[in-house]
């Protein structure tokens, strides 16, 4: 008995390392790269099972770019700095939207290289992502069951549309009170009374049909996404006015962003009181376009880099950000030659503070409040040429930051009133002269400096001599006059 429980003890252990050892195995075997499991908390990713908490680099919607940009181009050298994409920890990730999608026309984030990716990423952590917009989209080689339980109110709107596994969102579900259960249309709008055909070809808009379509847009989204697509996809080749399209229209913001707008010639007004709007749209052609009258006054939201226009042939610019609250970002590298018009440009753009020394103004007539109540605005324009210019009525009136020596001289004809009314520099006019000008540099001429000291240099010469001359002259004449001339003989020398 004492030999039969001494060899049970021994065998205990023995048994215990081996299935230790089996289940190092079995784990080497299914995870590559993982290093230690999910822990008990971890909130349900994949239906039913708790996602894999992978150790190492832990992603963000900034780094993942960084990420999926170098596993696109590369997916050896970027295993080796970030491990397998299907191991990648994307716990504080929340937008992944655009991550796959190879249609570079809808927005720049796509990439071609997309097009072959098909990779398991299905232990991917999504329990804090809020969209996946377009993740997929015709990434025509993804054909994987993500197996992803998404939140109830996360953006899904053609995730997958264009890849194999598009009929069955590529096994992504939605919650529904608390437990998962499959989405019912990813890739269609979420607008609960019209389903979308998949089938619809997008709109090829011009001058009167694009006003038609974004009316019906406007007013009942359902509708003309299912007539004409979603408004992202329409083709803008063949317009060239775009002037009042979402004229105080206050809840819209699409992303309009790869609308070709190369043949645009009239932009006034375009997103004049539209509140919501902030999208990205730098990357827009509108190097034909003329008029920017107003374009985005009073789009209180709109705060985007477009500061790479090219705005060579706009000629108004007049309240073009106009009470545009928001904006402030960089346009100073604008070629703004021929504009004639920046009245109220930044009247009332409250944050706006950008460096604008290097626009050339020559050609602009009216400044009239300008910079009215841009309470922010503190830049010097002194290098500014303000010789057309003819009013400059209340332009930096109520621009309480302002506070600048502009060293201009402003001839005495150009409108000035209240020009500097409650700025910082108040009691020095900014270090402006309103009067007579002579000089060039910094002012309006009067008659060029250059031109003043070549007229006093020869009046200097020449004056002296022509006095000198006169003198002569007159001596010459007065001694002729004088000169004794002979009498005839008196009747007395007469013999």
């Amino acid at each position: 008995m004492v030999i039969i429980l001494g060899l049970l003890l021994y065998a205990t252990p023995a048994a215990a390392q081996a299935g230790h050892q089996h289940a190092r195995a079995t784990d080497s075997a299914g995870a590559e790269a993982l290093v230690g499991a999910a822990p008990a908390e971890a909130p349900l990713d994949r239906v039913g099972v708790a996602p894999r908490r992978l150790t190492g680099y832990v992603m963000t919607d900034s780094s993942i770019w960084t990420a999926r940009n170098a596993w696109l181009s590369d997916s050896a050298a970027a295993e080796a700095t970030y491990g397998h994409i299907s191991t990648w920890d994307t716990s504080g990730v929340t937008d992944m939207s655009y991550l796959f999608c190879t249609e570079s026309r809808i927005s720049t984030k796509c990439k071609t290289a997309a097009a072959s990716f098909n990779e398991d990423i299905s232990a991917w952590d999504t329990s804090g992502v809020t969209t996946i917009y377009r993740m997929f989209y015709y990434a025509s080689a993804f054909n994987q069951d993500l197996g992803w339980c998404m939140d109830d109110d996360a953006y899904l709107w053609s995730a997958f549309s264009g890849t194999p596994c598009a009929e069955t969102s590529c096994g992504v579900y939605e919650k529904e009170q608390g437990t998962c259960a499959p989405t019912s249309a990813p890739t269609t709008s979420p607008a609960p009374t019209v389903t979308p055909a998949p089938t619809v070809t997008p709109l090829i808009a011009d001058d009167s049909t694009i006003r038609t379509a974004v009316a019906l847009w406007l007013s009942d989204r359902a509708a003309a996404e299912a007539m004409h697509g979603h408004i992202s996809t329409w083709e803008t080749a063949q317009v060239t006015d775009m002037s009042y399209l979402f004229f105080r229209d206050s809840t819209f913001d699409e992303d309009i962003s790869a609308w070709d707008t190369s043949g645009v010639t009239t932009m006034d007004e375009m997103f004049e009181g539209a509140q919501s709007f902030n999208r990205p749209i730098g990357g827009w052609r509108v190097d034909r376009v003329t008029r920017m009258y107003h374009m985005f006054g009073a789009a209180k939201a709109f705060n985007q880099p477009i500061g790479n226009w090219s705005v060579g042939a706009v000629t108004q610019l007049e309240n073009m950000f106009r009470a545009a609250s928001a904006f402030n970002n960089p346009i100073g590298d604008w070629w703004v030659d021929k504009v004639n018009d920046m009245s109220r440009m930044f009247e009332d753009a409250s944050a706006f503070n950008q460096p604008l020394s290097s626009w050339r103004v020559e050609s602009v007539t009216d400044m009239k409040e300008m910079f009215q109540g841009a309470k922010a605005f503190n830049q010097d324009l002194g290098a500014w040429r303000i010789d057309t210019v003819t009013n400059m009525r209340e332009m930096f009136q109520r621009a309480k930051a302002f506070d600048q020596d502009l060293g201009w001289c402003v001839d005495y004809r150009v409108h000035m009133d209240d020009a500097f009314d409650s700025t910082a520099c108040e009691w020095t006019s900014c270090g402006v002269t309103h009067g007579i000008c002579w000089g060039r540099d910094k002012n309006r001429s009067g008659v060029s400096l250059v031109v003043v000291i070549v007229i006093c240099l020869i009046l200097a010469i020449c004056v002296p001599l022509a006095v000198s001359f006169c003198f002569l002259a007159g001596t010459f004449g007065s001694c002729s006059k004088h000169k004794k001339t002979p009498s005839s003989p008196s009747s007395s020398d007469k013999v």
